[in-house]
């Protein structure tokens, strides 16, 4: 009843709330029974107090066991759960050992109050642990989708249902192994000094090993083996005992020979149940969602514990009435219940990842395929087609109604080209003109002479010329003619898709005219023609306007690419590549092209040598396009000396779904080696540089160090596969520091015993003297001196060889006068030009703004050298309100203003960016900029920091979180108004 009553409790207030209120109703019913003795009912106290005293050890068990999980993540709770259940047998021992003097100095009745007084102090103490603050452990639950939540956990996973049957089995277990025990203790001592004597040694002997086992044994042990031993070392022990016991009963042996292996069961028992069993069990609940594990727990220790314990009373009871039930009887139900224990804690060894897997990927969005199988939905989806109120409703309606119901269109046309929104409009004219049905020809000649929109009329025009090509192309002049551009677009696509021969001819005389006119936006207008029709005799054409003279034709151009497969159209595809203000439309193009893409970017790769910054764009384009021949091409530049360059080959081969074949599984954990003793090198040159550890280089031996990890979990997945290798590599990097634990376990118990041993220092986060201690030494490289380490660094031996930036950063490290910070240096002079002091300037001024804080000082080097410096005197502007930007500013020194006419809106400094909304979203700008002293800004164009953002997540971070702080003070200013 008190575990149901602490269910509801916690289901109904926030968890800190619920052991709050658990402890103070302790606290008064231990001081109600004080009051009970002293009111002369010392009969019915001491009654009471027999049942509350078990009650209270449930709650407190519950209380203290759900605050310490709630506190430590699952890898913590493998390393400190026996040492925290040390400290409960300490207590048993000192307060056995301090009772007679408790006794003596305040009487029986003050043990009483001594108790109230302990739990009241526990509530101070959990003030200070868990303070009130917003969260998961300081938020009561009230929404209907966490009421739902709560439903009977035996409605709930499987996982929770094997729980539930270990500790049944193992309450079962310990009552037998009790009875047993007791049984021949009686038979082997005549007297009940004699046994008193016995169980004193005994149980101080178990107690003993208890506190050497929960405090120097289960955590190595879990740490080592995992889970399973810890789960497997009580049922096989007791399994031991009882079939021993059942061997020597065969041979007829006497209960005075059955009492040592009986006795030994039972102090198995003792000292593995609360030590290595205890922490093992308590393991399980750590990858339930914290509600859910409450619940589990407390229906597991409050409620089946005690049936269990009820239902073995009643075997035992049974057996004596009905049965034999001596030593031997009993030992043979201990091996069947042995029997049913090891077959659930295997089956929990198991689910146990799986269960890991499910809750990282509980946060995640999963995808999924929309369909409209049955009638309701379809009616839902007809609704939403012909509600004139929302137009991307209507649409996105009318996509899924094609597969459910494709004579929907047709039926309702009427309806639907009559919708108010253009886009609903244009929708259903491009399914009609797909479509193999003629429609009504003379509405849509309507709407293509007189329609107002030119958007419509240009999509009418592309039906007509779909179903009536013969009559349209008399009218085509007409058209061509036309004042409006998507007026023209619609008759030269239509023609190319649908026309006959004589039609195909005309329309491609009107495109050259339009591919040869002297005005640029004309030969953009050919280009869009040419997106839109796909016909293979373009070809030719679309090779002359990726060849025009002006930028805005040839992205648009690569903007048509897409449906050529033609080798010519992607050799200049791909070189597009190279030049910025092209890299964005050519990388949609190829990733549209199927084959012949990949055969160019292919191509591109095995010829001339190229710069890295083009070699890796390729390197990710081939991984986003999967095709056979790219995995191929990826993993021949697997064992690359380029960190850059092997980090996008596993990316790539992750994504396509690589797994080695059996030839190449040696080479993949060759890598796999490598990486561990870059790991094992980068974390010596960290302690061995000590506090002479300069900013710039600490920062970059960490950042690489972030990279080997990646690399390492990214090899972790190609060698091993499945999903969950892959949900704990995306909640290592992605989650919170619990789902991070949960992630490393799931590891922990997939990873064999040597490989955790490798891996795990690097991965742990720990400290690098801890990391460096728990390393197999052969991966970790002899200490040197700083002076030593750091010379290393700079004349490029061992890694640092294949880590530039390192080499760079290193010397930034050296004094001024070129020496190192205490004697000589050598060899520097050959390598002091690859430090640039305005270069360097700007990654430090860089680095202090807030969007690129987290940002590595070698993505900081690319983003410095592709900057442009803007120099502004006093009053000069920077860009006006109304200007198209497509940029933004980092103020680099000096200070500007941001102003609306005369009325300035904020003033700006040295390390704040201005401008960053153009960047992101080209628009008009929305204020004025000027200088009000001399200025220094650095122009990030929208380009560059498109692409920093597809490969540096945290420069999006930044982003947003400059926004927001804007947003913020914005609102901020308004309110004050």
């Amino acid at each position: 009843m008190s575990s149901v009553g602490f269910m509801g409790l916690a289901r109904r207030v926030s968890e800190r709330r619920a052991w709050w209120l658990t402890l103070f109703v302790i606290t008064v019913v231990f001081l109600g029974f004080r009051v009970l003795i002293g009111g002369g009912n010392p009969w019915v106290a001491a009654f009471g107090l027999l049942i509350w005293y078990r009650v209270a050890e449930v709650l407190l068990n519950l209380e203290f066991w759900g605050l310490v999980a709630s506190l430590l993540d699952v890898r913590q709770a493998k390393r400190l759960y026996g040492l925290i259940g040390s400290g409960e047998v300490l207590a048993m021992m000192l307060g056995g050992l301090a009772l007679p003097l408790l006794v003596a100095r305040v009487g029986s009745d003050g043990l009483v109050v001594l108790a109230a007084a302990a739990s009241a102090i526990c509530l101070p103490v959990l003030f200070w642990v868990l303070p009130d603050r917003p969260g998961p452990l300081g938020r009561a639950r009230s929404s209907s989708g966490e009421r739902r939540a709560t439903r009977p956990l035996l409605q709930h996973t499987p996982f929770v249902r094997l729980i539930l049957g270990l500790f049944l089995a193992s309450v079962l277990m310990r009552f037998l192994v009790d009875k047993n025990f007791l049984a021949v203790a009686v038979e082997r001592f005549s007297t009940a000094d004699g046994l008193a004597a016995f169980l004193g040694v005994f149980y101080a002997a178990a107690a003993a090993i208890t506190l050497v086992l929960r405090s120097l044994v289960t955590r190595p042990l879990l740490g080592r083996f995992g889970l399973g031993p810890g789960l497997m070392i009580l049922p096989l022990s007791l399994g031991f005992a009882a079939l021993v016991t059942v061997s020597l009963a065969g041979s007829s042996a006497s209960l005075l020979i059955l009492f040592w292996p009986l006795a030994a069961g039972k102090f198995f028992d003792h000292a593995f149940r609360h030590s290595i069993d205890r922490s093992s069990v308590l393991l399980l609940f750590q990858p339930l969602p914290s509600q859910e594990r409450i619940r589990a727990q407390t229906l597991a220790e409050g409620v089946v514990s005690p049936l269990a314990a009820g239902s073995a009373g009643l075997l035992i009871l049974a057996l004596d009435t009905f049965l034999s039930s001596g030593p031997p009887t009993l030992a043979w139900w201990m091996l069947a219940v042995v029997l049913i224990w090891i077959s659930i804690a295997l089956a929990l060894r198991r689910a146990f990842p799986r269960t890991l897997a499910m809750a990282l990927r509980r946060r995640q969005w999963v995808g999924g395929t929309v369909s409209a199988a049955d009638r309701a939905s379809r009616d839902v989806l007809r609704r939403a087609a012909l509600d004139p109120s929302s137009a991307s409703e209507a649409v996105y309606a009318l996509e899924l109604l094609q597969d459910s119901d494709p004579t929907f269109i047709s039926t309702h046309l009427p309806t639907l080209l009559s919708n108010p929104n253009v886009d609903v409009r244009l929708h259903v004219l491009g399914v009609v003109e797909r479509g193999g049905n003629p429609p009504p020809l003379p509405w849509f000649r309507t709407v293509a002479d007189s329609e107002r929109n030119p958007e419509l009329r240009g999509a009418a025009l592309r039906v007509l010329a779909a179903h009536d090509g013969d009559r349209e192309l008399l009218r085509l002049p007409m058209h061509l003619n036309s004042g409006h551009d998507p007026v023209r677009v619609g008759a030269l696509v239509g023609f190319f898709r649908h026309g006959p021969a004589e039609a195909v001819d005309a329309a491609h005389q009107a495109l050259s005219r339009l591919r040869e006119s002297t005005e640029p936006a004309q030969r953009q207008l050919a280009a869009k023609v040419l997106a839109q029709s796909g016909h293979r005799r373009l070809t030719n054409d679309l090779e002359a306007l990726l060849d025009d003279r002006d930028i805005e034709v040839r992205r648009a151009a690569l903007r048509a690419a897409g449906p050529w497969a033609h080798p010519r159209i992607w050799g200049r595809v791909v070189e597009q590549l190279q030049e910025r203000d092209s890299r964005q439309p050519a990388l949609l193009a190829l990733l549209g092209a199927g084959d012949a893409g990949v055969e160019a970017l292919i191509a591109r790769l095995d010829g001339e040598a190229l710069l890295q910054g083009e070699e890796l764009r390729i390197l990710r384009l081939l991984a986003r396009l999967c095709h056979p021949s790219s995995q191929a091409a990826l993993l021949e530049r697997l064992s690359s000396s380029d960190p850059a360059r092997r980090r996008a080959v596993l990316v790539g081969l992750v994504r396509c779904g690589y797994g080695p074949a059996k030839e190449e599984s040696a080479a993949v954990e060759a890598e796999l080696l490598r990486d561990v003793r870059l790991g094992g090198w980068l974390l010596r040159s960290l302690s061995d540089l000590g506090d002479r550890e300069r900013g710039l280089l600490a920062e970059a031996l960490k950042t690489e160090l972030h990279r080997c990890r990646e690399r390492i979990l990214l090899l972790l997945e190609c060698l091993h596969g499945g999903s969950a290798i892959r949900e704990a590599r995306q909640r290592y990097w992605a989650g919170s520091a619990r789902e991070r634990a949960m992630a490393l376990e799931l590891l922990d118990s997939i990873l064999s015993p040597s490989l955790q041993d490798m891996l795990f220092p690097l991965l742990e986060g720990q400290s690098i003297a801890v990391a460096l201690v728990g390393m197999p030494q052969k991966f970790v490289p002899q200490p040197l001196t700083a002076s030593e380490r750091l010379k290393e660094i700079l004349e490029g031996r061992s890694y640092s060889s294949s880590h530039p930036w390192l080499r760079t950063c290193a010397l930034y490290s050296v004094d001024a006068a070129g020496r190192l910070c205490s004697q000589d240096a050598p060899q520097l002079n050959a390598f002091t030009a690859m430090t640039d002091s305005a270069t360097m300037e700007k990654i430090l001024a860089l680095k202090g703004v807030e969007i690129f804080a987290s940002t590595p000082s070698d993505v900081l080097l690319q983003l410095a050298n592709a900057v442009d410096e803007v120099h502004l005197t006093p009053g000069e502007e920077l860009f006006k309100q109304g200007d198209l930007g497509t940029s933004m500013f980092v103020i680099a020194a000096g200070l500007v203003r941001v102003h609306m006419g005369e009325q300035t809106i904020v003033e700006l400094g040295r390390r704040e960016i201005v401008g960053e909304l153009a960047a992101l979203d080209p628009e008009p700008r929305s204020a004025s900029v000027s200088a009000i002293e001399p200025t220094l800004l650095y122009r990030i164009d929208q380009e560059t920091l498109s692409e920093l953002m597809v490969d540096h997540p945290e420069i999006v971070q930044g982003v947003i979180h400059e926004l927001a702080k804007r947003l913020r003070n914005t609102t901020a200013a308004y309110e004050a108004i």
